[in-house]
This record gives C-alpha cells, sequence and structure tokens, in this order.
C-alpha cells in the first residue's frame, strides 16, 4: 500500500509540457551459467524537469525455473546535470518480490527521448551489487523506440530486449 501511495505523489507530474514519458514492453532472460529464466516486463519511466527520473516495471515469468516469478521496482533517480544531454545521477530502488527491499543507485545516463538515449548504472541491494548498461533509439518519428539492455549481479547475467514508446 505504502508503494502505491508513493507512487500516486509522482503521477501528478506527468501533466508537466516539459517532461518525456516512456512506457516499455520487453523480453528478459536471465541466466546463472545452469539455468536459465525466460521472463516478460512491462515499465513506465519518466524524467521531469531534466533532473528526476521515475521508473516503475513489472517482470513476470512462468517459466518451471521460476515457477510464477512476480518482481516489482519502483525508483527514483536524481541527475546533477540535465538527463537531456547526459548526467551522473544518485538515487534509491525499491524492489518487491517476496518481501520489500531497498536499495540505492548511481550511474551516467541521457534520457531525452531524442536520438540514442543510455544509461550506465550500478545498483546495490541488500549488499549485492549489479552494474548495468541499456540503449534506447527511436524507430522513425512515431515515438516508437527498441531498446536493449545488459547487466550483471551475484554471477547472474540479465539480458533485455524490447520495444518503447515516447510521449
Amino acid at each position: 500500500m505504502k508503494k502505491l501511495m508513493l507512487a500516486m505523489l509522482f503521477l501528478p507530474a506527468v501533466s508537466f509540457a516539459d517532461n518525456v514519458n516512456f512506457v516499455s514492453l520487453n523480453h528478459v532472460t536471465l541466466d546463472d551459467g545452469f539455468e536459465s529464466v525466460n521472463a516478460y516486463s512491462v515499465g513506465y519511466q519518466g524524467v521531469f524537469g531534466g533532473k528526476i527520473a521515475v521508473g516503475l516495471s513489472h517482470l513476470e515469468s512462468q517459466d518451471d525455473v521460476c515457477d510464477d516469478c512476480d518482481i516489482q521496482s519502483l525508483s527514483a533517480n536524481y541527475a546533477f546535470g540535465s538527463f537531456d544531454e547526459g548526467s551522473v545521477y544518485l538515487g534509491a530502488v525499491l524492489v518487491e518480490d517476496e518481501g520489500s527491499t531497498e536499495g540505492f543507485t548511481i550511474g551516467f545516463a541521457k534520457i531525452s527521448g531524442d536520438g540514442l538515449d543510455y544509461n550506465f548504472s550500478a545498483a546495490v541491494v541488500e549488499g549485492v551489487t549489479a552494474m548495468g548498461v541499456s540503449l534506447r533509439a527511436p524507430i522513425g518519428d512515431s515515438g516508437l523506440g527498441w531498446q536493449v539492455g545488459l547487466a550483471e549481479s551475484d554471477g547472474i547475467t540479465t539480458t533485455m530486449a524490447g520495444l518503447s514508446m515516447a510521449f
């Protein structure tokens, strides 16, 4: 319930004209070298005033290896420069799977919806560090875009590929 309340605090910011928002659908693979889990994720990311980025995501798998995996996350990041041009940022993340865990992130990202966007990040959740990179670029002028990502955390490699819509 408190996560829902926190998410609702950010929703009024969606209507400001200087913001960029994305919704995405991705295929995700998690591989520990022995077993592989296939999943799908749906997400939202918004950048407000070029300084604050907020993300919500839901990942779900019906794989035999990870029966009914269901993970939600909420993140908020603050850019020291501007996400429109590329900036170092610090943030916080809340992950909900079988229980709630908090963590923090640091990275460098350009999130503008124009041209190639990127995010190089490190996140620490429950003492486990994840390093990742993601790329997004538009397909034409419709707002539709492709995105890919790669992350490594505690011997688990995560790859992601999908589509996103900027608005």
